[in-house]
C-alpha cells in the first residue's frame, strides 16, 4: 500500500523496495537499494559532522567533526533543514539553523528531559522525554537476541568490515580459525601449557573461559586470581577466578576486551594451549555467618563475586545479590545466581530490567527492605565501587 517512501537507513531486502512507485534514498555508501531510488541524497558519516547522542546511562555525548565531508554530501540535519524551508516556505525561518548545537539548545528549550539533564537531576525517566523509542512488537526490531559479533556492527546499514580492511580481514581471520579451515605452520606443534576448553564471546564483549588448570583448582579460594600469558612473549594478564571445579581441574575466568592482550586473548580457540597461568594469588576472603550478607557486581565484576555468593551459601548466610549493567543484554550468570542466593536485584542504568540507575538506586531500596545488613562485598569498576561504598557508609551499614 505504500507508495513513495523515504529512507535514511537502507533495507536489507531490497527486494521491498520492487513495488515503491517514488524512493527517496538517503544514504552514504552505494548498496542495492540504490537501483530502485528516484531521488539519492548524499549524507556525511559520524566523523564528517558534529552533533550529540543520548547514550544508555541517559548521559549526553558530543560528536566532533574530524574529517571534512566528501563531495557534495551534506550533514543529516542540515539536508532536513533544507527540505523543510521547500516544503513549507512560510516557516522558514523555523529552520534557520547553523549547527547542530543550536539545534540541541532549541530542543532543551521544549523538552523537559534535557532541561532536567542540565540541573543535574538524572531521576527524569527516558519514557517522559518525548524521544522515539522503537517498538520490540515488531519482528523486524528484534535484535537483542543475535550474536554480537565483528562481523555485525553496521553504520546505516553498511557492514562497517566492508569499509575497514583491517576488521574484514579480523573478521575472515576468526572464522576460518573456528571452522578448522585455516592452517598455520605454528599451529601444528602441540605447545605445552594450559589447556583452553572454552572460549566464547556470552554478551556484548564479555567473554567466558573455561582453562585446564587442576592444581590451580585444588588451591583456589574466594577473591584469588591469576596471571596469564598467552604466548611466551604475551603481557602478563591479572584474572579473578569466577569459578573453579576440583573434580574436572578447571578454572571459569570472565573478561572483556579492553586492549592489544585481551584481543590477543580471544582470538583463541578450544583446544589450544595457554603458555602459562601462575595462581592462585590474592588474599582470600574471609567468609563466616554473618547472617545477612549484601554483594554487588557489575561489568566483569558480576563473575567476580559469584565465588563468594557461594561460599557466603555455604556458610549458612542469607545473600542477597546486586547485578549492575547498563542494559538488559549485558548481564550473565543470571540462571546461576537465581539458584543459588536467596534474591538476586537488577538494576540498569536505561531502565530495561530492573531498577533504572545505579546501584545505590538498588542498596537504598535492599537497606530499607532488609532490617539489618551485615556484610557487604562489592566488585565492578571503581565508579561502582565507590558509590556502593558511599552508599552503604551513608546509610550505617
Amino acid at each position: 500500500k505504500i507508495k513513495a517512501l523515504y529512507l535514511t537507513e537502507r533495507l536489507e531486502d531490497a527486494n521491498l523496495l520492487k513495488k515503491i512507485d517514488f524512493l527517496v534514498l538517503q544514504d552514504i555508501f552505494p548498496s542495492d537499494n540504490f537501483e530502485y531510488a528516484k531521488v539519492v541524497l548524499p549524507t556525511c558519516t559520524f566523523i564528517e559532522a558534529s552533533g550529540s547522542l543520548i547514550n544508555s546511562e541517559l548521559r549526553l555525548q558530543t560528536i566532533q567533526k574530524s574529517a571534512a565531508a566528501f563531495g557534495q554530501s551534506k550533514p543529516d540535519w542540515l539536508i532536513f533543514c533544507e527540505l523543510a524551508k521547500q516544503f513549507n516556505t512560510a516557516n522558514a525561518e523555523g529552520f534557520q539553523f547553523s549547527d547542530s548545537a543550536s539545534i540541541l539548545n532549541e530542543i532543551s528549550k521544549a523538552n523537559q528531559f534535557f532541561k532536567a539533564r542540565e540541573d543535574g537531576s538524572y531521576h527524569y525517566k527516558l519514557k517522559d522525554a518525548h524521544l522515539y523509542i522503537p517498538s520490540m512488537k515488531y519482528s523486524a526490531l528484534k535484535t537483542s537476541n543475535k550474536p554480537f559479533t565483528l562481523g555485525a556492527f553496521q553504520y546505516r546499514g553498511e557492514k562497517i568490515a566492508n569499509q575497514v580492511a583491517d576488521l574484514n580481514g579480523l573478521v575472515n581471520y576468526r572464522k576460518l580459525k573456528k571452522s578448522g579451515m585455516l592452517k598455520l605452520e605454528d599451529e601444528s606443534i602441540q605447545k605445552p601449557g594450559y589447556r583452553v576448553l572454552k572460549n566464547e564471546e556470552i554478551v556484548p564483549n564479555m567473554y567466558e573461559l573455561v582453562i585446564e588448570a587442576p592444581l590451580i583448582a585444588k588451591k583456589a579460594r574466594p577473591g584469588n586470581f591469576v596471571l596469564i600469558m598467552k604466548d611466551e612473549k604475551s603481557e602478563r594478564l591479572p584474572m579473578t577466578l569466577s569459578n573453579w571445579d576440583e573434580q574436572t581441574g578447571t578454572l571459569t575466568i570472565y573478561y572483556q576486551e579492553r586492549g592489544y592482550s585481551t584481543k590477543e586473548l580471544t582470538e583463541m580457540s578450544k583446544g589450544e594451549n595457554l603458555y602459562s597461568i601462575v595462581g592462585p594469588l590474592g588474599n582470600d576472603i574471609l567468609i563466616e555467618n554473618y547472617g545477612t550478607v549484601l554483594l554487588g557486581g557489575g561489568c566483569y565484576g558480576i563473575g567476580g563475586i559469584y565465588p563468594i555468593a557461594k561460599e557466603a551459601k555455604a556458610q549458612g548466610n542469607k545473600v542477597i545479590v546486586i547485578l549492575e549493567a547498563r542494559n538488559k543484554i549485558l548481564f550473565y550468570l543470571e540462571n546461576e545466581f537465581e539458584q543459588l542466593v536467596d534474591k538476586v536485584i537488577f538494576c540498569t542504568s536505561d531502565g530495561s530490567k530492573g531498577f533504572q540507575g545505579k546501584i545505590e538506586t538498588a542498596i537504598e531500596q535492599v537497606i530499607r527492605d532488609e532490617a539489618t545488613i551485615d556484610w557487604c562485598y562489592f566488585i565492578g569498576c571503581k565508579h561502582m565501587m565507590h558509590d556502593a561504598s558511599n552508599t552503604t557508609k551513608e546509610l550505617g551499614s
